[in-house]
Parts: structure tokens; C-alpha cells; sequence
């Protein structure tokens, strides 16, 4: 898996002006999932780092998946980590799932 957090909150450190924040994670579980390795077991620690280090007052992020099994997956992942959950019940963190439409025109 690959991420730019690290580069994110580096560009959060040097904008203290910013009060919100939209991030869009793209998830396409059958690239970076390995066999074996459920979503489950993802840490997700560098994001919560993310959005507790900053002076942001409040984030806003977005899950894009390729379908809605995927995303449900990865929204029951989010929900298993106690610390993500914190900060959506401290209203720092808004989880928007943008699933892609499956009809056809």
C-alpha cells in the first residue's frame, strides 16, 4: 500500500491557517490486498496520527471505491479502530463514503 500521509502532514505543519481539511482516500482492495491479509489488519495509526497532530480543527474524509462490497469492508474496518471512532464522536473526523453508481445509462 502506498500513501502520501506523511507528505500531508507535512504540508498541514506549514499551513497552520487551514481549520478544514478534505482528504479523498482512493481504496481498490484487490490491488493492495494480498491474499490472506483481510482489511482488517490494516493499521490504520499514520492517518489517526494525521488528523490528531495537526492544528486542523476538523477533517473531512472521503472513501472512493471501485464498488460497495469494498467500501463496507473498509467503513467496518474504520468502525473497529477505537481511535478513528474517537475523533468522528468528537466531530474531527467526518467519514464520507462515495460509492460508485452501479447503474448503466
Amino acid at each position: 500500500m502506498t500513501t502520501s500521509i506523511p507528505a500531508i502532514a507535512n504540508l498541514l505543519k506549514t499551513s497552520s491557517s487551514l481549520k478544514r481539511v478534505s482528504l479523498v482516500l482512493h481504496c481498490d482492495l484487490g490491488y493492495w490486498e494480498p491474499p490472506g491479509c483481510p482489511i482488517s489488519l490494516v493499521n490504520w495509526a499514520p492517518l489517526v496520527c494525521l488528523f490528531t497532530e495537526s492544528s486542523v480543527s476538523s477533517f473531512r474524509l472521503h472513501i472512493k471505491t471501485q464498488d460497495v462490497v469494498h467500501c463496507t469492508e473498509i467503513l467496518t474496518s474504520f468502525a473497529n479502530c477505537a481511535e478513528l471512532m474517537k475523533l468522528v464522536d468528537k466531530g474531527v473526523l467526518v467519514i464520507t463514503p462515495q460509492i460508485p453508481s452501479t447503474s448503466k445509462h
